[in-house]
């Protein structure tokens, strides 16, 4: 089989193998956007996303809020973007997004309690977010560090989540420090389709190259 064959072989077999671990991104094209029903509660307790997607927490926190939220030197939150968001309330809390069918990617527009000088956090807990596949077990985690540079901004934030290979994402995980997210992004596990193409187009590509070489 030529050379250029085995190499697409050899791509789609780490698509659909999925080798990979998680990887932390600041972006995730492609992916589906959530937003949290306006709903202003504060509690301990679950609220549903969208059907399969559940947010739940352990501690305090609220879902679906739209007043104003205060992270010391990262400034406040007013809403970003137009849209509720969900905020641990406590500095040791966590607060989790669960699918019913793990997904490939997720991510939010975040921002936390940084405290005193701009360069520690909170009442020193970090502001962990990890994502967990069904099993529970770790997939990654990464600890929030930016700071927006003013104490008096205005629903200012990073994006971060995560992109694994293969559709093993069943939950993601917020905790410590008051973090703050909205404009939920969720990147689904491929259409059966998708990989049904891939497979015909590789078919076609082999055919073609076999015939030019006979020829």
């Amino acid at each position: 089989m030529p050379k250029i064959v085995h190499a697409a072989v050899a791509c789609l077999t780490v698509l659909i193998c999925n080798v990979a671990d998680a990887v932390p991104v600041t972006s995730l094209p492609g992916s589906t956007a959530y937003r949290f029903a306006s709903v202003q509660f504060r509690g301990i307790g679950t609220q549903t996303i969208a059907p399969g997607i559940t947010w739940s927490t352990d501690a305090v926190a609220i879902y679906g809020w739209t007043g104003q939220y205060y992270f010391e030197w990262n400034g406040y939150w007013n809403a970003p973007f137009g849209m509720p968001y969900i905020a641990t309330a406590s500095p040791t809390g966590t607060m989790s997004i669960t699918f019913d069918t793990p997904v490939e990617g997720v991510g939010a527009f975040l921002n936390y309690e940084r405290g005193g000088d701009g360069g520690t956090i909170g009442p020193g807990v970090p502001a962990v977010i990890a994502v967990y596949d069904a099993s529970n077990t770790l997939l990654e985690s990464t600890t929030l560090s930016f700071w927006t540079g003013d104490p008096n901004s205005n629903d200012l934030g990073e994006f971060h989540g995560f992109l694994h290979s293969s559709a093993d994402i069943a939950s993601i995980r917020f905790t410590g420090s008051f973090i703050a997210a909205t404009n939920l992004q969720v990147v689904a596990v491929p259409e059966p389709g998708s990989y049904a193409l891939m497979l015909g187009g590789l078919a076609a590509l082999g055919f073609a190259v076999k015939r030019r070489l006979k020829s």
